[in-house]
């Protein structure tokens, strides 16, 4: 029996895999991951070996394990300190992941009806061509879609969604102010913003796991919060909202606390498809504004004000108190309804394969 030391396991399966026993290999190679499940590059490895086989879906879900666990696995490639062997089998990882994940969106575009505007729309991480914008400020890091128009900041929706919101915010105020009073557990009501194992970059050092930027989230991710039944009045306030919901759920609904004096440094968001509401609750200043592109804006207690954070942002609390707003993902006012609908199927479907993701069955 071979000692349980996931390089022995992982040498091992090198061996088979020089002879050319990929199923051997990729047993090999799993059983190293299980003794060891912080190194994604067992899974790559393991992913090649099926790929050999021909078993292509276990293939993808392994290098996508991989890539969740450390980006690397997909750029390796192009790190010349990498070995040889690890920047093939890297470049089989990615190349393959984005052929799927590109094919996986325009299956589903066509079943949808091929909307023309959405025609060159990609998931800009695995689209399998090159990736361009058409401004240096315009940057959005996951989803895009080129020939929708252009522009950073839209008009103050002036409608009755907007106008049920706007009266609702001394009510959503309150409800803030009465769940931040909560003394027990204290420290679970506003967590850090910005994760301390964010992947962001070192601008946001000062912000990484502090309590300089927090945030009270109602949704996360498509998912409800525990803290949610405090707020009735603020998610009735919302019901007419053109909110982005995704398996029936809103995307992301959360206060946005800024402590005084914090800065948070430009930055890009998600998707140009949808936008940035922010409605203001507590502005202690005309020193707390906003950057969109070159556009700058000074919050208005209980005045909307919504843009496409896929341009450049940043955002100032120059004041003395605590700047709150509440922020949710809304739809773009321009898109019709059936590009919302293919945009949905394309979001969903792609969180499904993610979801059904497994590791090698036989390992």
């Amino acid at each position: 029996l071979l000692p349980d030391n996931p390089w022995v396991w992982f040498d091992l399966g090198t061996a088979f895999e020089q002879s050319n026993a990929y199923k051997q290999a990729a047993k090999a190679y799993m059983k190293a991951f299980h003794l060891n499940s912080n190194n994604a590059r067992f899974l790559l490895f393991a992913g090649a070996c099926y790929w050999e086989l021909g078993e292509q879906d276990q293939a993808l879900a392994l290098f996508s394990l991989g890539a969740d666990l450390d980006p690397a696995v997909r750029t390796a490639h192009s790190n010349p300190n990498a070995d040889t062997n690890t920047q093939k089998k890297s470049l089989l990882a990615d190349s393959s992941l984005r052929k799927h994940f590109s094919n996986l969106h325009r299956n589903v575009l066509e079943k949808s009806g091929m909307p023309k505007r959405l025609q060159s729309s990609m998931w800009v991480q695995t689209h399998d061509e090159a990736v361009t914008f058409e401004h240096k400020d315009l940057h959005p890091w996951i989803f895009y879609a080129p020939d929708l128009p252009a522009k950073p900041v839209f008009d103050h929706p002036n409608n009755d969604w907007c106008k049920q919101l706007e009266n609702a915010n001394q009510n959503i105020r309150q409800e803030y102010v009465d769940y931040m009073q909560i003394q027990e557990p204290k420290q679970d009501l506003a967590k850090p913003y910005i994760e301390t194992r964010s992947m962001l970059g070192e601008q946001f050092n000062h912000l990484r796991g502090q309590d300089s930027w927090t945030s009270v989230h109602l949704f996360k991710n498509g998912q409800a919060q525990n803290c949610i039944e405090h707020f009735p009045k603020t998610m009735a306030a919302l019901e007419h909202a053109p909110l982005v919901h995704f398996f029936g759920k809103p995307m992301e609904v959360f206060f946005s606390i800024l402590k005084p004096g914090v800065h948070i440094p430009p930055h890009y968001g998600t998707a140009n498809t949808r936008l940035t509401s922010h409605l203001p609750l507590i502005i202690p200043s005309k020193n707390c504004r906003i950057r969109v592109a070159n556009h700058v804006h000074h919050w208005q207690e209980g005045r909307l004000f919504w843009f496409d954070d896929s341009w450049e942002h940043e955002a100032f609390n120059d004041s003395n108190e605590v700047r709150v707003v509440l922020i949710f993902e809304a739809w773009r006012p321009d898109l019709q309804t059936d590009e919302i609908n293919a945009i949905t199927k394309s979001f969903e479907a792609r969180e499904n394969w993610l979801r059904e993701r497994k590791l090698a069955i036989d390992s």
